[in-house]
């Protein structure tokens, strides 16, 4: 069983911000929760709730996925987190089995980097014999999945998950350990019943706590059954099992008040390919060792980039981009560079690699892929990619890249606070985005604060404003001088990323 310690310090320092992909990639390697000490904690869970019948509202955030189109991933305001983590770390042993639930792929574990949550699927040879084992013999697979799942988690099935349906609906009293996990999820979103934030590892554990009661169930009756967070593959003898588990599987969802995905929801006669098409098309065309050089990285991504319209739904060119970015040649660097900037029009998701070069040699960042970089900065704000704006202003920052003055507005009327927290750490004394702060600040909304809190603890920090929020929790981090940046990551030559 994972250690209590352990616990709160991976949810609060390593997993907070939306880091869950193996590479990190949601968001720039400047964010970073890891000043928060267990002293810091420990105080900010002593002050007093000021909002309990109101509850705090998020950081919302959009990723950019393969398809360009984005998912909203949130950043609670620390007070309700600190809050729900603390409940969380403090009744682990009461369910922790979601650690060893045979039938789910992620699950809360101790990685070597401090993070409870690593949010990858399995290797390519792990996966496979995932699936040969147990495919063998069946003649059907099922594949399924959750319809809107996070936004749609009810928070009092929390209860029903931890200690059953039936008794959690006689044993209403809020101070039941299992009411407090209720009652901590809802203050983290307004209080308010239906979903959970999206992006700290907490949302995957209450995911857990919620289906591994539903795996329960399944695998009384179907003994090969996966899960992929609400991702659900498994394997039948007779169409009619087949037919039998989607049935099942609906009816166990909707007594969490939770609903399958018609659309994503299939059989599919065996045998089947092991990995999708586009990755086996690929797998074959890819240089292999280290060392790659101009030619044949440009024609492996030319070829990606051809196949891709055949696969609208597979991540075609992140993939083939990710599997050569760290193989390289010195001579195919610059050149990788280049043709990344030029297909990241299209396909923003291929930023990120950049870095993988540029943290070795930023020697490649020359004038003319900064003015690349304002260019594409100016085409991403106009489609308001958080998570792409907050890339480009990355190299940006790291890079020393002067942005004029309609760039700077530009970012600011995104409204968006992370990229407005980048551009403070800029350009501190700019005056529009001083507006912009005291705006907030001054407009009351308590949500609307809670929106842009990182932000309002930056100005707040740096002594531009007073502290608009009554609770304590800024003080107290303001005396540690606690920063979310981490300012040697805006250092030339110290990330690596894939």
């Amino acid at each position: 069983m994972l250690d209590q310690d352990f616990i709160k310090s991976a949810l609060i320092r390593h997993n907070y911000f939306p880091y869950q992909r193996k590479n990190a990639e949601e968001l720039p390697p400047v964010f970073s929760s890891e000043e928060l000490a267990d002293d810091l904690i420990e105080k900010i869970l002593a002050l007093s709730y000021k909002r309990k019948s109101r509850g705090y509202d998020s950081i919302c955030y959009r990723a950019t996925r393969f398809n360009n189109i984005s998912r909203p991933i949130t950043i609670p305001h620390l007070k309700p987190y600190f809050d729900l983590v603390d409940v969380i770390a403090r009744n682990w042993e009461k369910f922790h089995s979601i650690e060893k639930n045979p039938k789910s792929i992620i699950r809360p574990r101790e990685h070597d980097d401090g993070r409870i949550i690593v949010m990858d699927y399995e290797t390519t040879s792990e996966k496979i014999e995932t699936r040969l084992h147990n495919s063998f013999g069946t003649k059907y697979v099922v594949h399924s999945d959750i319809k809107n799942f996070y936004p749609s988690i009810y928070s009092h099935s929390i209860p029903w998950a931890l200690i059953g349906i039936e008794e959690a609906k006689e044993k209403r009293n809020p101070n039941f350990w299992f009411n407090q996990i209720d009652q901590k999820v809802r203050r983290t979103n307004r209080c308010e019943t239906n979903g959970i934030p999206i992006g700290p590892a907490t949302s995957n554990i209450i995911a857990e706590i919620i289906l591994s009661k539903i795996d329960e169930k399944l695998q009384s009756k179907y003994e090969r059954h996966i899960r992929y967070v609400d991702d659900y593959t498994s394997f039948h003898e007779t169409k009619e099992s087949a037919e039998n588990f989607i049935i099942d599987l609906e009816n166990y969802l909707a007594e969490y008040k939770l609903i399958i995905s018609i659309n994503k929801t299939e059989i599919v006669e065996q045998p089947t390919s092991l990995s999708p098409n586009w990755l086996s098309d690929l797998s074959l065309r890819m240089p292999k060792g280290k060392d790659i050089n101009q030619s044949d990285a440009l024609r492996f991504l030319d070829y990606a980039n051809e196949i891709r319209s055949q696969y609208p739904d597979g991540s075609v060119i992140k993939y083939a981009v990710k599997s050569i970015a760290s193989r390289l040649d010195v001579n195919a660097e610059a050149t990788f560079i280049d043709y990344l900037l030029n297909i990241s029009v299209k396909y923003p998701i291929v930023l990120p690699f950049i870095e993988t070069i540029l943290s070795q040699r930023p020697i490649w960042m020359n004038q003319e892929r900064k003015n690349k970089i304002k260019v594409l900065l100016q085409e991403h704000i106009k489609y308001n990619r958080h998570d792409i704006v907050c890339w480009l202003l990355f190299y940006v920052i790291k890079y020393k890249i002067r942005l004029n003055e309609a760039l700077k507005r530009a970012v600011v009327d995104m409204n968006d606070c992370l990229s407005s927290y980048l551009l403070f750490l800029k350009y501190p004394d700019l005056e529009y985005l001083a507006e912009r702060i005291n705006q907030i600040v001054e407009s009351g909304d308590e949500y609307k604060l809670d929106n842009n809190w990182l932000l309002i603890y930056e100005a707040f920090r740096n002594d531009f404003i007073e502290n608009p929020y009554k609770d304590g929790v800024f003080e107290i981090m303001k005396e540690a001088d606690v920063k979310f940046h981490s300012e040697e990551n805006l250092t030339e030559g110290v990330i690596k990323l894939g």
